[in-house]
């Protein structure tokens, strides 16, 4: 079953922690996964602690951590990814914690697609001072659509634009002491291979995350073989 946006919400943006929030899958459905992009302000370490939907735990995707360094306008991106978590049709509560004193936010994203994962070879990430620009992402080619998201950290006074390929779903300013945004974009349309998504803006304090959520592909079956081995013996 190819994999399929659903719906996405968002936290507020603080110190407090946990920090919850309701989710709706959409029409009272139960998703088949869901993927949280947790953002730290003012800080380049891996502050978020964890993070769950209904309940169930997300894991930290492997390669999906970015931070903007020692730049001025210092922040993370951090991918958390859950799939067929035996959670309840409808809204449910979105958690997520981190160390004490740290302002985060997050944005939760949930769709369809059975046996869902994200293709972590495909994994981009943008880094530092440089410009915020849609990236190619590959899916691995699984034979069924894939949709790409990224989220990110931005030094900017404002959402970041969307690139040609891509859908905004939420976004987060913060303005004081320093101006910044943390996002997230989807790819507008469904498909297999390397593809675009994330957005178009000038050169400023960056940590993106691009990935493919993609139906895992199949694994050949196995057969087992029998090998019948004679013997003889001869008598003298």
């Amino acid at each position: 079953m190819a994999i399929a946006h659903g719906a996405s919400s968002e936290s507020g943006t603080g110190s407090g922690t946990p920090r919850t929030w309701s989710h709706d899958p959409g029409g009272g459905s139960t998703p088949d996964w869901v993927l949280v992009f947790a953002f730290t302000y003012n800080t380049e370490t891996d502050d978020i602690t964890t993070v769950s939907y209904d309940g169930v735990a997300l894991a930290a995707v492997s390669g999906g951590f970015a931070t903007t360094g020692a730049a001025g306008e210092r922040g993370t991106c951090k991918a958390y990814f859950a799939a067929s978590g035996g959670w309840g049709a409808g809204a449910k509560t979105v958690s997520v914690s981190a160390q004490g004193g740290v302002t985060f936010y997050a944005i939760a994203i949930s769709g369809t697609g059975s046996n869902a994962e994200v293709h972590t070879p495909g994994i981009v990430l943008l880094q530092g001072i440089q410009a915020l620009t849609e990236q190619s992402v590959t899916d691995g080619s699984p034979g069924t659509n894939s949709v790409r998201y990224a989220g990110t950290h931005y030094g900017a006074s404002g959402a970041p634009n969307p690139g040609g390929s891509s859908t905004a779903l939420q976004d987060q300013a913060i303005v004081s002491p320093i101006t910044i945004d943390m996002a997230a974009v989807r790819e507008t349309t469904a498909g297999q291979g390397s593809r675009s998504v994330g957005w178009t803006e000038v050169s400023d304090d960056v940590a993106a995350v691009h990935l493919a959520v993609r139906e895992a592909p199949a694994q050949p079956a196995t057969r087992t073989v029998v090998v019948a081995v004679s013997s003889s013996s001869t008598g003298g």
